[in-house]
């Protein structure tokens, strides 16, 4: 039923095989089901990629406003986390053959 609303992989589609994103609809709709860990199995980038969205969101709109100077380092960390957790998991995908 949820593969029905789920977008197809142009990439995969293309080059026959997945993405470094393939896997983060079923993940998102599996935390939104309440299942994290089911979650976290499909997709473990996940979560720090809606941290660096929850803190854009926060930055945005509850924090002051900064002068273009200063420098959020906590959002490039966050940011940081988010890229390798994509590339570590990307790479261990490939390392394992659960590329189809």
């Amino acid at each position: 039923m949820i593969s029905a609303i789920l977008l197809p992989c142009v990439f995969k589609h293309v080059f026959g095989f997945d993405c470094p994103g393939c896997g983060a609809q079923r993940a998102f709709w599996a935390l939104l089901s309440g299942h994290l860990s089911k979650s976290f199995h499909y997709y473990p980038p996940l979560l720090p990629i809606l941290a660096v969205l929850a803190y854009l969101f926060y930055s945005r709109f509850f924090k002051k406003h900064t002068t273009a100077s200063q420098k959020d380092v906590f959002l490039y960390v966050l940011i940081a986390v988010a890229i390798i957790s994509i590339i570590v998991n990307y790479t261990y995908k490939i390392a394992t053959g659960h590329i189809y």
